[in-house]
């Protein structure tokens, strides 16, 4: 009186459920099913309701059928692996485009302004690890110092707002504005663009070549002689700022004798600085 007496050749799952067919089917019609599909391991829910056993059972096969999600959705993944198998982590069977996903647990959390920021706008493409992290791969266009401080817009700015920022030149680089330099634009030292970090040389001649009325004939270590309060005080001894005064030239001392003749051009610089200071004018 068993089923499978008669319908053997009926059975589509060849005999890969058993033979108690009457679990599932009904004598009325075949087609009916009482299966319930909650009492295994993978309850249906969500979207899973609709559908086709056949899209999950392929060959009428049952048992044995994958549960991962890659396992049927492997061409549906955008992400082309790169979010790894787990889809559940971050899906829900409710919906594919409802997503749990937590950014505050990656390296880049979203903070401030970047809470209200679609995702599109950072991720141009569902390969979400090929986004890059620094600013200026999402601000270049915003960047009003066309890069002329360096690409490293956090170490001034932050998410809060674009506006807000903080930056002491004399606590965070070796190089300390004071005296003329306090009132300076940026842009008068840094004028070129540079990519990382905003750096410069700190000697004199890197921004006051062209002001050096001497000719290079002093050497290019200006701060030996001038200080940043104003060109014209000039040092002349070490560690004594004065105010400009005559220079003899018999005080000059030619360090290049050759055959009687003057080598180095010290005694004419000598006179050079004699006629500026007499007329009262800018040691530069």
């Amino acid at each position: 009186m068993n089923c499978i007496a008669c319908h053997k050749k009926d059975d589509k799952h060849k005999g890969g459920l058993g033979d108690a067919c009457d679990s599932c089917h009904g004598e009325r019609d075949w087609k009916e099913n009482r299966f319930d599909h909650g009492k295994t391991r993978f309850a249906l829910s969500g979207r899973h309701r609709s559908v086709k056993c056949d899209d999950c059972h392929q060959g009428q096969k049952y048992r044995n059928t994958a549960m991962a999600c890659n396992a049927c959705h492997k061409q549906d993944d955008v992400h082309k692996g790169q979010q790894g198998e787990k889809c559940e982590q971050c899906h829900s069977v409710q919906g594919w485009k409802q997503t749990t996903f937590n950014h505050g647990l990656t390296r880049f959390p979203l903070l401030g302004r970047h809470l209200v920021v679609e995702c599109k706008k950072c991720h141009a493409t569902p390969q979400f690890k090929d986004a890059r992290t620094e600013c200026v791969a999402c601000h270049d266009k915003d960047d009003i110092h066309k890069r002329r401080l360096g690409d490293q817009c956090d170490s001034c700015h932050n998410s809060r707002d674009w506006r807000l920022w903080d930056f002491n030149h004399t606590t965070r680089t070796r190089f300390r504005l004071d005296g003329g330099h306090r009132g300076l634009d940026c842009y008068s030292c840094h004028r070129q663009p540079v990519s990382g970090k905003a750096s410069l040389p700190m000697g004199c001649v890197s921004c006051h070549d062209k002001d050096d009325v001497h000719d290079g004939s002093f050497g290019r270590q200006c701060e030996k002689c001038h200080g940043t309060d104003s060109f014209k005080r000039v040092r002349l001894r070490q560690g004594q700022n004065s105010p400009p005064t005559k220079i003899a030239v018999s005080e000059v001392a030619c360090q290049t004798v050759v055959r009687g003749g003057c080598q180095c051009g010290a005694r004419q610089a000598a006179r050079a600085l004699q006629t500026m200071f007499a007329s009262g004018d800018d040691a530069r």
